[in-house]
């Protein structure tokens, strides 16, 4: 009979973990620049709304006619933003800084506030504020298996930005658990589909595409050789392990053999980003693990690549209780002995 791992922490592990979602908790900086947008047609720009009321507060006797002429903005366009109509259309974001400034709204001010993003007529999205594990996860598996469309390729529909988000697997599992911190971190939930042995989860919202590049740093189309560690979790120990976490359960694999795990190894393209795993590995206390090239044939032309091996026992058991991994806890629950514990995301959750 198979023995079922319970992935509930002991108290000793959940004090452990409170403490690392505390620790773990890193504020971003204003990004409300990098989602500025250059307008062509067919090619919206990225909105704030629920910002208007605000921003009428702060207008301190200034009519929508005068605001219109200091800032040179059209007034229907002014008045469309800030009436007080049912209807929110939002501001894209140029002219709202802008606006903003001549009212005296500081920056920092201006970030607090300005929360929920969509397009015309589109979706509303609620960005993150912080960086948590579970953020961190996601990048892991994006940088992994995900796909990021170049903005710039055309598209059907006749839009001018690209802005599909493409995460494709053969565990349907995996990409369901994906989507619940999509809906966590974004209030949006990128739906599921079956293509033969595959699973893919495509989402299409350019407030959350362009927020994975130019805020998180995961790169558009084609990303073999631009895989890394991104900079903005770069340098923070907890969260790094998290990255490796989404990464290994998306690109790795786990050897399995004789009812105990043998080996676990993650392969790509690029060697770099195996180099950048080997030493977020080694903060932990893996040492020995190598990196050698394993260079194969596709379509009769050869591929290029390399792969990070654990394969020391001591250190596959240090990835077990280290590293959270849906691939490692479903090979564990098939082992006789299990380990003192798994790891578990912390959620970052914190009180307002």
């Amino acid at each position: 009979m198979k023995r079922e791992i319970n992935l509930v922490c002991d108290k000793e592990h959940m004090d452990e973990r409170a403490q690392i979602t505390e620790q773990t908790m890193i504020p971003l900086a204003d990004y409300l620049d990098k989602l500025m947008i250059t307008r062509e047609k067919g090619n919206d720009a990225i909105r704030a709304y629920r910002i208007r009321n605000f921003l009428r507060t702060k207008l301190n006797g200034i009519s929508l006619i005068k605001l219109s002429k200091i800032t040179k903005i059209n007034y229907k366009n002014i008045q469309n933003w800030l009436c007080n109509s049912k209807r929110d259309v939002g501001i894209p974001i140029e002219e709202l800084v802008e606006i903003s400034t001549i009212l005296g709204v500081s920056r920092e001010m201006l970030f607090n506030e300005t929360k929920y993003f969509g397009g015309t007529n589109t979706k509303k999205y609620k960005l993150p504020r912080c960086i948590t594990p579970k953020f961190a996860y996601l990048l892991g598996y994006i940088m992994g298996d995900g796909h990021l469309a170049n903005p710039s390729d055309k598209i059907s529909n006749g839009s001018m930005y690209n802005a599909e988000i493409r995460i494709t697997t053969n565990e349907r599992h995996h990409l369901e658990y994906l989507q619940k911190i999509f809906v966590e971190l974004f209030g949006y939930k990128p739906p599921l589909f079956k293509e033969k042995e595959f699973y893919r989860l495509i989402g299409r919202s350019k407030v959350v595409h362009r927020f994975l590049d130019k805020i998180c740093g995961i790169p558009t189309g084609n990303k073999k050789e631009k895989t890394v560690i991104p900079k903005i979790i770069s340098g923070n120990k907890v969260l790094e392990r998290y990255f490796l976490s989404g990464f290994f359960d998306s690109d790795g694999s786990v050897v399995f053999a004789n009812g105990k795990i043998r080996g676990l190894r993650i392969k790509q393209h690029n060697k770099k980003i195996l180099e950048q795993c080997y030493e977020v590995l080694k903060v932990t206390g893996i040492e020995s693990v190598g990196i050698y090239t394993d260079n194969g044939l596709r379509n009769n032309k050869i591929t290029y690549g390399y792969v990070l091996a654990i394969q020391n026992q001591r250190d596959i058991k240090k990835f077990i209780d280290n590293f959270y991994s849906i691939k490692i806890q479903e090979k564990v629950q098939l082992m006789d002995e299990k380990p003192k514990h798994i790891a578990i995301i912390p959620d970052g959750n914190k009180s307002d």
